[in-house]
């Protein structure tokens, strides 16, 4: 949603959800010596961004996006179909991710551009049952550069 969108100025909300997977193996000398994990997530994101156009084909911009989920399910039993009983495990799970994008965009004939900018991505994922406790924290971060086609 845009609520301020001039032509100096604009003013953005934003609100979904972010999907995050991590995978990660280990091998080590030895068939029993192999490990690997894999952790997903689905949070709510938030986030805001603002871009200020000094020349009508010039912007500098900025976007921010936080998402957050924590729950817990208890152990609970329950009776299917044929008369056996399922046992479903406790869990915890608490994912957190931060996104922040600064940078600058040319578009020349309202349609065609390119763009330039850094990015830093922050995500963490931690889930937690009887058995085991799992858990992937990532930052990455870095320029980018690309072509734009605004429609």
């Amino acid at each position: 949603i845009k609520p301020v969108n001039s032509r100096w100025f604009m003013l953005g909300l934003h609100l979904g959800s972010r999907y995050v997977y991590w995978s990660s193996k280990i091998d080590g000398d030895g068939a029993d010596r192999s490990e690997e994990s894999t952790v997903e997530a689905v949070m709510p994101v938030v986030g805001v961004s603002l871009a200020f156009r000094p020349v009508k084909v010039f912007e500098i911009f900025a976007r921010g996006r936080i998402g957050y989920l924590d729950y817990d399910r208890d152990a609970s039993t329950h009776i299917d179909d044929d008369g056996d009983v399922d046992t479903i495990d406790a869990k915890h799970k608490v994912s957190k991710s931060a996104e922040l994008d600064v940078g600058v965009k040319l578009i020349l004939f309202d349609t065609i551009g390119v763009i330039a900018g850094y990015r830093i991505d922050y995500m963490r994922v931690e889930r937690e049952v009887d058995e085991r406790a799992e858990g992937a924290r990532g930052t990455s971060h870095g320029v980018y550069a690309g072509l734009v086609l605004d429609f």
